[in-house]
């Protein structure tokens, strides 16, 4: 394989991680949810095969949060979040989230929030 098609190989699989916090989950009168009143943090892409559960741990704790209720992954193909919103407890949850951003790969990210206790 020549060096160019590495390159290219390697940056198809960077993605940009984009954490939504300290924000707050809301049912409008019509009963379509929403997530309001919180900050986005965007890192730097990151190789989407290499992006793991703690990872995720560890961006959390770096917008200042030490304790949440659960870690949540949002599938930008679904804007409905009542069932576009899944939970992440391990490592499959991840691989879930990962194909599905290579999946809507035109985004380039993968996006996810908390709720904090």
């Amino acid at each position: 394989m020549c060096k160019a098609s590495v390159v290219d190989q390697m940056e198809e699989d960077m993605y940009v991680p984009v954490l939504h916090y300290g924000g707050r989950f809301d049912r409008s009168s019509d009963g379509v949810l929403s997530y309001l009143d919180g900050s986005v943090k965007r890192w730097m892409p990151m190789d989407i095969d290499l992006v793991c559960f703690f990872d995720l741990e560890e961006f959390v704790k770096e917008v200042g949060f030490q304790k949440w209720e659960k870690l949540l992954w949002h599938d930008l193909s679904d804007p409905n979040l009542d069932t576009g919103l899944h939970e992440i407890k391990y490592d499959a949850d991840v691989n879930a989230m990962r194909g599905a951003a290579v999946i809507n790969m035109a985004l380039r990210n993968f996006m996810y929030m908390f709720n904090t206790l």
